[in-house]
Formats: C-alpha cells, structure tokens, sequence
C-alpha cells in the first residue's frame, strides 16, 4: 500500500461442494477472516488478522525490494507498468485455540506457532497481465512425528487478467516441492507432500471504495502457513 493508506478486510471461506445438497453445497460451512493492512511506507506494508479456522492470529509485512515503490499518484504508477518487481513477505501465525486442542502435555507456547517467508517476483507483460512466481519456506514449530521436519520448501505461481479497469480474473497455483528437509542437527527429515497442488482461479470486481474477491480452491484455511 502507499504510505498513510490502510485497508480493512473481511473473508469468508465455505465448505466443499462434494458435501451435498443437506450442506448446500459448503455454504452451511464457513470459516471467516478479519484483518487490517496499512502502508507504512511506501515500499513497507504491516498487517494483522484473526481467522476463525483454528483460531489463528496473525501479524505479517511486505517490503518492496526491486522496482518503483508504488505511490497514490496514478501518472507514477502508469510508468512502471513493465517493470519487474520484488517483494518480501513474512507472516508469524499463532494458534490460539485451548492448549488441549494443540498438543498433550508438555506443552509449550511455541508449539502454537508457524512462519512464512516468501520471495514474490512480479512482472506486468502489459498493461492487462500480471505474472508473479513465488517461493516459499513454511516452518512450524510442532509437527506429528519425530522423523517429520519442521520446514516445507513450497514454490507457487500466480496470474491476474484486467479485462478492464473494473474486473480482473486470477489463478494461482502452490506446491510442496522437496520430500525431505535438513534438520538443525544435519539430518534429513521428511515431508508429507500433498498428492496435489494447491490451486485456486478467482473473478475480482473494483469499486470506487471495495475490492471484491471470489475464488474455488482446494485449499480451505485462509493463512498461509496452512
């Protein structure tokens, strides 16, 4: 975000549409997400959120390291149009829900909490097509098993479409990629790779004041280091 603005959001995650019709199709299932954003710089964005899926609390930033920082000014904007960009990403997350939905005893707080950091390079091809790749490192502090590692390596992909100043179509794709990762001690430990990736495709509509999203995932927490 540019510095001095900030933006509030509100999601909603529904079920799956193999519950059937009793469930409506997922929409008797939802999960919500609640969050604020604000540009402290021009290149520095910080935010917060609380979700209702596992009672997750999260706190994140981006820094924009390569390219022109975005300003409000739409002229700055239009001159960078083909630029490629960097971005840094890292998000700390914590469980919140009661320590016996958690782990058994011993616990400890740092078994409620998981970190993301993620590289996002991004390029418009033009003026309608965004391009962004994005490798990723989840660590999560408590894990099922003692040979399972603490890290997942992830590298993901993402596209936005403007069919015009108002409407945009998205997709993203993100996928565990290494099926073991080195432990402090050197050992190699195991990763449990999903048998398929996530992915998502997704219709944006902007207004003079809202933002809004609609996608179909296959992923159904709305943090990312779930």
């Amino acid at each position: 975000l540019p510095k001095g603005e900030w933006e509030l959001f509100i999601q909603h995650r529904f079920g799956t549409f193999g519950s059937g019709a009793y469930n409506w199709y997922g929409l008797d299932q939802s999960y919500m997400r609640i969050g604020m954003d604000a540009g402290l710089s021009d290149r520095l964005t910080v935010g917060i959120s609380r979700s209702s899926m596992n009672k997750i609390a999260d706190a994140y930033f981006k820094y924009q390291i390569k390219g022109k920082a975005k300003q409000s000014d739409k002229i700055a904007q239009s001159e960078n149009k083909s630029e490629v960009t960097a971005s840094w990403y890292s998000n700390v997350s914590v469980n919140t829900q009661l320590r016996g939905n958690i782990s058994p005893e011993p616990f400890y707080f740092s078994n409620r909490l998981r970190f993301v950091n993620t590289l996002i390079i991004s390029k418009n091809i033009n003026d309608r097509l965004l391009l962004a790749v994005t490798p990723s490192l989840v660590h999560v502090n408590l894990v099922d098993l003692a040979t399972e590692s603490n890290d997942v390596a992830v590298m993901g992909a993402y596209g936005r479409m403007k069919f015009s100043d108002r409407y945009a179509v998205t997709a993203e794709i993100q996928k565990p990629f290494l099926s073991s990762m080195p432990s402090p001690s050197g050992a190699m430990k195991t990763v449990n790779i999903p048998a398929n990736p996530y992915m998502a495709l997704g219709f944006e509509i902007y207004t003079a004041k809202h933002v809004f999203q609609l996608s179909v995932s296959n992923a159904q927490s709305m943090n990312e280091s779930f």
